[in-house]
C-alpha cells in the first residue's frame, strides 16, 4: 500500500470524527441563565430561550414583539444608568410607591435582579428587569417573577438598550 493511502486510511477516520465534534461544538446553544455577580449588584440573566419557556410574556407591556437574549455587557451599561435614573425619577423623588428604609444609594446593591431582554413595535431592544430585595441566587433561578405586592421589596425597570434610556418604573403596592 503506497504511503500517500496509507495516511489517507489514518487520518480521513479522525478528520471525520473531528469535524463531528465541532460542529456539536458549534450548535450548543446558549446556556438558559448567566449568573452575573459584580461588587454592586448580582443577578440572573436568561436568554431568549428560557424568558420564552418560562413565558415570561405575561410580565410584559403591550409592545412586546419578541425575546432576545441580552449580553453581559448589555447589563453592565444599564446597570450603571439604575441609580441615576432611579434618583430623577419624579415618582421616588416626591416618595411616593419606593421608600426604603435605607437610602437607595445604600440599598440598591443587595437587590437580586432577574433580566431578559425584548423587542418592543418599534424593533427596539429594550431590558426588562426585575429587582428583589435581599433575594438569594436560588431564587432568583427557581423563583420566577415577583409577586402582585410587597412594596418597594420588589419592582421593575424596562430599558431601552439602543437609546440608552431608562423607560418604566413599576413598584408593588403594599398588601
Amino acid at each position: 500500500m503506497p504511503f500517500s493511502r496509507l495516511l489517507f486510511a489514518i487520518v480521513a477516520p479522525i478528520a471525520i470524527s473531528l469535524s463531528g465534534c465541532i460542529a456539536r461544538i458549534l450548535e450548543t446553544p446558549a446556556p438558559p441563565t448567566i449568573l452575573i455577580q459584580e461588587p454592586d449588584y448580582r443577578g440572573v440573566l436568561f436568554s431568549a430561550a428560557e424568558a420564552e419557556r418560562r413565558r415570561l410574556e405575561a410580565l410584559m407591556t403591550a409592545d412586546t414583539v419578541e425575546f432576545w437574549s441580552p449580553s453581559v455587557e448589555d447589563i453592565t451599561r444599564m446597570e450603571a444608568q439604575i441609580l441615576p435614573a432611579l434618583l430623577t425619577d419624579e415618582r421616588l423623588r416626591d416618595g411616593v410607591g419606593f421608600n426604603p428604609v435605607r437610602p437607595l444609594e445604600e440599598a440598591l446593591p443587595d437587590y437580586g435582579r432577574q433580566y431578559f431582554g425584548y423587542f418592543n413595535t418599534d424593533g427596539e431592544a429594550v431590558i426588562y428587569a426585575s429587582f428583589f430585595c435581599d433575594a438569594p441566587v436560588e431564587r432568583l433561578i427557581d423563583g420566577g417573577t415577583p409577586p402582585a405586592d410587597g412594596g418597594d421589596c420588589f419592582f421593575q425597570i424596562h430599558y431601552n438598550t439602543d437609546t440608552g434610556e431608562y423607560l418604566d418604573l413599576y413598584v408593588h403596592g403594599e398588601a
